[in-house]
């Protein structure tokens, strides 16, 4: 498990929860040291393609 690398991403996954017309819940369950790591990631990426 990790946390979406965008807001997009993240509507995509809640929208998964409801696909099949039935009642969905949806928690987002995160540690700081996960943004630290996305974050990290991102700025990585961002230095390969540019």
């Amino acid at each position: 498990m990790a946390l979406p690398d965008s807001r997009t991403e993240t509507y995509q996954e809640i929208g998964r929860a409801g696909r099949d017309g039935s009642p969905a819940r949806v928690m987002l369950l995160w540690r700081a040291e996960d943004v630290g790591l996305q974050q990290k990631n991102q700025r990585r990426a961002a230095r390969r393609m540019g």
